[in-house]
Order: C-alpha cells, then sequence, then structure tokens
C-alpha cells in the first residue's frame, strides 16, 4: 500500500503533466496567434518595486549630513540633520550592551584595540547607548523577455540603488563617537533560470516531500 506522502507526490505529478499541457497549449497559441503584436514593449509589462527608508534622498544627501555632526553635539541637534531615532525608519537604539555586541562581536577584536570614545561608552553602561541608522533607496526592476519571465523559465532583476550604516554613540546626550560605511552605487544583476518553469516549484516541493518522508 503506497504511504500517504506517496500518493500525494503521485498526485503533484499528476498535477504536473496538467500544468505543462496548459503551459505549452497557451505558448504555442500565443506564438501561431501572433499575441505578441498587441504587446507595446514586453518590459513595460514586468514588475517593478522601490525601496527607500531613512528620509535620506541620496548617498550624497547622507554624508552631507553626516559631515555635520562633530562630537560633542546635543543629541537635539542630532535628530534636526535628520537622524532622530525615534520618527527614523531603519533605525535601532542599542543599549551599552548592544554597543558591545557591535563593536566587540565574538571577541574578534581585542577590548583595548578600540576607539577610547567606545571604551568609555562601554564602562558608562547606561548613560551611554548607540543610535543605528541603514538609510537606503534601492530599486528592483525586472527585465528580459515577458513569457520567460511570466511562466518562470527566466528571470532577470537589475537592483540599482544605495544603502548606508551609520552610528552615533551617544552619552548623557551628546555625541561622543561616529562611524559610517555603505555602498555609494548599487547595481546588483540577479538571473534566475528554472528549466521547467512553472513547474519547476512542483518538483521542488516533490523532492522536499520526499527528504521528509526519510526522517
Amino acid at each position: 500500500m503506497l504511504s500517504p506522502v506517496a500518493r500525494w507526490a503521485m498526485g503533484e505529478m499528476g498535477n504536473s503533466s496538467k500544468w505543462f499541457m496548459m503551459a505549452a497549449s497557451l505558448l504555442a497559441t500565443l506564438a501561431v496567434g501572433g499575441c505578441a503584436a498587441w504587446i507595446p514593449e514586453s518590459t513595460e509589462l514586468l514588475p517593478s518595486q522601490v525601496e527607500a527608508g531613512g528620509g535620506f534622498d541620496s548617498y550624497s544627501a547622507v554624508k552631507a549630513a553626516y559631515d555635520q555632526i562633530a562630537p560633542g553635539m546635543s543629541e537635539t541637534n542630532l535628530c534636526n540633520l535628520g537622524f532622530d531615532p525615534e520618527k527614523s525608519s531603519n533605525a535601532e537604539m542599542l543599549s551599552y550592551l548592544g554597543v558591545i555586541e557591535r563593536f566587540v562581536p565574538r571577541d574578534s577584536i581585542r577590548y583595548d584595540s578600540l576607539p577610547g570614545p567606545v571604551r568609555d561608552c562601554i564602562e558608562a553602561q547606561d548613560h551611554c547607548q548607540a543610535f543605528v541608522f541603514h538609510p537606503s533607496r534601492l530599486s528592483h526592476t525586472r527585465s528580459g523577455d515577458f513569457f520567460m519571465d511570466f511562466f518562470g523559465f527566466n528571470r532577470v532583476t537589475t537592483d540599482i540603488g544605495w544603502s548606508a550604516d551609520i552610528v552615533f554613540l551617544v552619552r548623557d546626550h551628546h555625541v561622543v563617537y561616529k562611524i559610517m560605511s555603505g555602498r555609494p552605487y548599487i547595481a546588483d544583476v540577479h538571473n534566475v533560470r528554472q528549466p521547467l518553469g512553472p513547474l519547476q516549484d512542483v518538483s521542488n516541493a516533490i523532492a522536499a516531500a520526499s527528504m521528509g518522508a526519510k526522517f
């Protein structure tokens, strides 16, 4: 007698055949009927998405605001320049324990090699905290052949934008240390190919179910 997993897998395989026939039939209809003629530009039908957070329009704007901040500046001035942890998205507030985790990850860095203001912040404990900001803007645009993308055979996504990572150590409401890193220009291309197209996810589900049945 077949196990429930085996019966499910056989049922999925049957459904996979139906999907394949439907996809092949639709592709053939589109090819014969010349339906591509009514599509103005295939890329216009592909989805796109923009992710933005932090309140800055560009990396240069972030850098300009960051450069205006100097040790001794009050927390209020920090907020006025756009770095308000209570109003900015993609922001964190860390206690001195969070400062330790960020600057001394897994004891990979010697404590005495840390900058003096960082050590002072950690030793001040509850009198010091970190404001961490992750401003960014990233657009995700799909390109390529519409039908290859639509049926999942080949999807090309291009990520364009920028991102920054900024840390301010604030002791008794005054900035005592700052550091910034980031990617001023991001241009990443992701090309995902699935030979089985819409059947790929089904085959992966069957494989996963088979692996699960072994345990």
